[in-house]
């Protein structure tokens, strides 16, 4: 917690304590002799209260009803909310953010005036605040239930308002240090001086004292203690209390008097006033600048003697109350006032106030029922009204989401490479075959046709329009020209452009084509430059940014340009000038930039990345997410976007084809619909994931649309880093050490909050402790949930994954799906030398005899031709044998570890046997395979690797093989994508029904779900749809996912084959060894100093041993 959000924090309980010690206040003096001292006293425990507790339930009853602000105009969410836990800006649906607006870290590295954050990132306002203008609203503090709705956010981003704010939180903070090392100096000063004090030792003052005791019931040692300098009878200490007298009151009162007076501080213990006396000062010192509370604790302490007073007139006869109230003003005659002790109890106080309290003592009367009763009811009514928080009233809020419409079904076009926004909201496409244009109107439906004379025929082209909505041509041949025509089909003229700097035109549809306002024409040409010619045809620009996906302008003529140079990136400049305005950069989030569209009505940058469109702001600061195409679009992930355009009301307009049918072309509208939902109604549901991935962002906008009452808040931890294809070695190694740690420490947040009872609803359990997590209760068991579901069908599931991965007869993690730990093998290779072998039965010496068999010198250059393997470095090997092997080596039900076991320190010298041997291709590795030279492949095999098993091995006859094992019935599995719900969730039932929807056929066949399903019938339905789309590709293209195909009969026959292989394998999986983060971190150390030569297997598997053995027993 900051600085900031303490003394926010504190203002807002000051602010609400005043306003219940006034309250409290009023009742009591309406009531003051209504109800007995007793309740007067307890009455302020309500303060005390809102005081310690910064939270309450809320209720309409609520006082504060009347000084929270809520919103009364009807809240817009757009959904789902993705945060970007690991992002540097404020993402537009980060609701944490927006809500923990206390943050002065957060709100100082914001310098911007009013900055508005949009909930609906297709609009450039919304009404909804969180705060009024210009004034920071500590009292919504008080938050509602329905808090976490987006909505705006006005800041006070003024670096002096925010600076002033905290000069007083560090003023708060002094006072505080202060007060607390006043209180702790003279309460240290007094102990040491009590030590230095004796006990009374005279015989008739104890015996009264202790006849005392004994009528009052205490049973408690509590000493009886002599100070000359006290200048009043004082009750201190809480767990070793003792009871302090001056000498004078013993020489001067009498036994009777002294009665009186022990009783007194007795009544102090007995109700354990000492106590509140502390919390009174622990508040005053947090409150030092709040004058009504320094009130309302002077009133609480004269309450408390009053109602101590009550206390011992109730153990005395009804004679003897005048003698009791006599005895204070004697002892006030003897000394005018009383001492300071921190946290003491003593019977005197004020003058003024001692008055009072006789009058009281004298007109006192045993307590009846009817006081009692009505002090109750008071009680119960202030604290409805008191320790309530203000309720915000039900009302209604639209959800938007994003609905996909096909339009233009009957314009008949084999392909639509582009889409043009023109005036009227009307759009331009380009009938390639045909060679003409075709206007289009906001609904698909055909305008005219633009009959373009003299168009060039049998060339490559591509266009644009300018803001004049005049139509530019750029041909490619031999040299680059420009046709320019108005949308009647008029030429007006044509440009050759001069100098162009070009070397090949094979690839004109993805060159980019843009006009500014003063005619000149720029023609992005990818991984060369951009070139910007005049009116005549003449280069008047080059900008040199390489590897450029688009090029985009704005109303001001400022140029857009997206690309990939080391991380994808968008950047703005004024072209001419080429000054760059700003540099847009995120390695996690903005990956494989496809297109742009910019948007004249919110100002902002609409860009198509991977299968996502998002927005960028006009200052290049922030990022939001706009649609998942997948998940609106029905294609089932096979939708291939070409291009889109920004329309009116901001709806996009997307074309492009469906792999499964590339002669027909497609245009989308997409825009946004709104359903109304009451406030109360919205559940929110939270999950935690290492990295959002397609998949799991398909299913939730999936089960959003069929439960319009959920909202999904997604916490993207961005948990991974990139690998890409020009890294060395080590820049690798470095890569993945950084992945590893992100991750790492990922868990380590989600640790903290589930063993704290917090937590998301849901959490990708990948690499996480869950059996740790199951142990403490932190889990649901979805295998109860599974048998509590009457519609959930365990037989339309591989079963034997979920009972593979049950603990303790539980099922504490859900797969969704499953991959199979196998080497994948050159067959023709091992055909052509006649080498055999039964996968069933091998051994790793069996694989170690093949391996150097097959390692030989083909072509007789002295030079070996093939190897077993390509380059595989040692802590990849121990991760491929380690997944493979049927020994579990930790024992979690009764945690115990076996990794200095026989079984481990022979896999560690295997692990070094396969490294030393000569038998890897030097010159190849993982990266690298599709170059061949190898036979072996050790690979996580799935239904889609069988795919793509041709190019990563280069061979036409591909197969894959069981790991060498000495137990034939061990099938071991991995999964790299499951979740678990967290058992502390508010909303049980709705996160297992997402996790069950993950299950579904409508998730599990989703294209881009990679792995093994764990659903049947969207398994065989994937396997039927990649077959067809295989024998489509190889037919057409000639190409097997890159792999150049010879015989496309054989390789079918091949695949059909694997294809039936896995299915006979699939069902017989049964073994699920996972590690969890903190195990493969103590392995990857451990075993790094074993390959480096610095350990032996043995001391290596004695060190993991003991180091394991302490993580489970923690």
């Amino acid at each position: 917690m900051t600085l900031y959000s303490m003394f926010y924090t504190i203002l807002t309980m000051s602010f609400m304590g005043s306003i219940t010690a006034l309250v409290i206040l009023f009742f009591k003096k309406i009531f003051k002799k209504r109800i007995s001292p007793n309740w007067h006293y307890l009455i302020w425990i309500i303060l005390l209260i809102r005081l310690i507790i910064p939270y309450a339930p809320e209720s309409s009853l609520s006082i504060f009803n009347f000084f929270t602000h809520y919103n009364e105009e009807i809240q817009e969410i757009q959904s789902p909310i993705i945060q970007d836990k690991n992002y540097n800006s404020l993402n537009s649906n980060d609701i944490e953010t927006l809500i923990d607006s206390t943050s002065y870290d957060f709100l100082k590295s914001k310098d911007l005036e009013h900055k508005s954050f949009k909930t609906d990132s297709s609009k450039g306002h919304n009404k909804n605040q969180y705060f009024y203008e210009n004034r920071l609203y500590i009292f919504n503090m008080i938050k509602s239930q329905h808090a976490d709705l987006p909505i705006k956010f006005v800041k006070y981003s003024q670096k002096l308002k925010i600076d002033f704010f905290h000069i007083l939180g560090i003023i708060w903070l002094v006072g505080v240090f202060i007060s607390s090392t006043y209180i702790i100096w003279v309460q240290l000063s007094y102990s040491l001086k009590i030590r230095s004090l004796h006990h009374c030792t005279n015989k008739s003052i104890l015996s009264n004292y202790y006849n005392c005791k004994s009528q009052m019931k205490v049973r408690k040692k509590i000493p009886l203690i002599v100070d000359y300098q006290i200048k009043a009878p004082s009750l201190i200490g809480i767990l070793n209390p003792k009871i302090l007298i001056s000498p004078y009151y013993i020489d001067l009162l009498t036994n009777e008097e002294l009665r009186f007076v022990f009783m007194h501080e007795l009544a102090h213990y007995k109700r354990k006033d000492i106590i509140i006396r502390w919390v009174l000062i622990f508040l005053q010192i947090l409150h030092w600048f709040n004058p009504v509370l320094w009130f309302a604790f002077y009133k609480i302490r004269q309450d408390c003697e009053t109602a101590c007073d009550s206390y011992v007139l109730s153990y005395i006869n009804e004679y003897e109350y005048k003698k009791y109230g006599s005895t204070m003003v004697k002892m006030l005659d003897i000394f005018s006032s009383s001492n300071y002790i921190p946290g003491a109890a003593g019977m005197l106080n004020h003058k003024k106030f001692i008055v009072e309290r006789v009058k009281n003592i004298m007109n006192f009367k045993k307590n009846y029922i009817v006081w009692s009763l009505f002090g109750i009811a008071l009680f119960a009514v202030l604290t409805a009204f008191l320790l309530t928080n203000g309720k915000d009233p039900s009302k209604e809020v639209i959800k938007i989401k994003y609905d996909a419409e096909e339009i233009g079904k009957n314009l008949g076009l084999e392909s639509i490479t582009d889409l043009k926004s023109i005036s009227n909201g009307q759009f331009l496409i380009q009938d390639t075959k045909n060679n003409q244009f075709i206007i289009i109107n906001s609904d698909g439906s055909k305008e005219r046709i633009i009959d373009c004379k003299d168009l060039p025929k049998d060339t490559k082209k591509i266009f644009t329009v300018d803001s004049k909505n005049q139509l530019y041509v750029l041909s490619a041949a031999s040299t680059l020209k420009i046709d320019i025509y108005d949308l009647m089909g008029k030429k007006i003229n044509e440009i050759e452009l001069k100098d162009a700097d070009i070397a090949k035109t094979d690839y004109v549809y993805d060159w980019d084509l843009e006009v500014d306002t003063n005619d000149n024409i720029y023609v992005l040409i990818p991984d060369t430059n951009i070139q910007v010619f005049d009116t005549k045809g003449s280069k008047v620009k080059t900008i040199n940014e390489n590897g450029c996906s688009f090029i985009e302008l704005d109303e001001n003529d400022d140029l857009y340009i997206g690309g990939y140079n080391k991380n994808d990136y968008v950047l703005k400049l004024n072209p001419l000038e080429e000054n760059v305005l700003w540099k847009f950069e995120d390695e996690q989030n903005l990956i494989s930039i496809k297109s742009a569209s910019y948007s004249k009505q919110s100002k902002s940058l609409y860009v198509a990345i991977k299968d996502k469109i998002i927005t960028i702001d006009s200052d290049g600061k922030s990022m939001n997410p706009v649609l998942h195409i997948d998940s609106i679009i029905q294609e089932n992930g096979s939708f291939v976007g070409l291009n889109f355009s920004i329309g009116q009301n901001e709806n996009i307009y997307l074309c492009g084809f469906n792999r499964d049918n590339r002669n027909k072309g497609l245009v989308y509208k997409i825009s946004t619909s709104k359903s109304i939902i009451n406030s109360e109604d919205i559940k929110h549901l939270t999950i935690s994931v290492r990295n959002l991935d397609s998949t799991l962002e398909y299913a939730i906008n999936k089960f959003e649309n069929m439960h319009p009452n959920i909202v999904i808040n997604v916490e993207d931890y961005s948990a991974f880093s990139w690998i890409k294809g020009d890294m060395t070695y080590e820049d690798t190694s470095k890569i993945e050490e950084e992945a590893f740690q992100k991750e790492y420490d990922f868990i380590q947040k989600i640790n903290t909050q589930m063993l704290t009872g917090k937590g998301p609803d849901i959490i990708q359990m990948d690499n996480i402790p869950y059996k740790k997590y199951a142990d403490k209760g932190l889990l649901l068991d979805l295998k109860e949930m599974m048998n509590k579901d009457t519609s959930f069908d365990r037989n339309l599931y591989y079963s034997n994954i979920f009972d593979a991965m049950e603990y303790k007869d539980g099922l504490y993690i859900m797969p969704l799906t499953v991959t199979y730990p196998a080497l994948l093998s050159n067959t023709n290779f091992l055909k052509e030398y006649s080498i055999e072998f039964d996968d069933n039965s091998w051994a790793w010496k069996d694989f170690l005899d093949i391996s150097k068999k097959v390692t030989m010198d083909i072509d007789g250059d002295g030079k070996n031709d093939m190897y077993s393997m390509p380059t595989t470095f040692p802590k990849d090997i121990f991760k491929f044998l380690l997944s493979s092997t049927n020994h579990s080596f930790i024992d979690y039900e009764n945690k115990e570890a076996h990794f200095a076991s026989k079984e481990f320190i022979e896999l560690l010298k295997l692990c070094e046997t396969m490294c030393n041997e000569e038998f890897m291709n030097p010159e190849v590795t993982h990266f690298d395979s599709h170059n061949g030279g190898f036979v072996f492949f050790p690979w996580p095999v799935n239904d889609f690797s069988l795919f793509t098993a041709n190019v990563l091995i280069n061979a036409d006859e591909i197969t894959f093989y069981k790991y060498p094992t000495s137990n034939r019935d061990i099938y071991p599995f991995t999964v790299y994508n499951m979740y678990g719900i967290n058992s502390n969730t508010k909303y049980k039932n709705e996160a297992w029904e997402f996790v069950k929807f993950l299950l579904s056929e409508e998730v599990q066949e989703y294209t881009k779900l990679y792995d093994t399903p764990i659903n049947k019938n969207a398994r065989e339905k994937k396997f039927e749809y990649n077959l067809k789309r295989a024998n489509t590709d190889m037919e057409e293209s000639g190409s097997l996912y890159g792999y150049k195909v010879t015989s496309p009969k054989e390789i079918n026959k091949r695949l059909k084959y694997n294809i039936e292989k896995m299915n006979k394998l699939v069902p017989k999986l049964n073994t699920f060894n996972a590690y969890d983060i903190q195990i493969q971190k103590i392995l990857k150390e451990e075993t790094k100093s074993f390959f480096d030569g610095n350990k032996s297997a043995k001391e290596t598997s004695q060190i993991i041993q003991r180091k394991v053995e302490m993580y489970l027993n923690e």
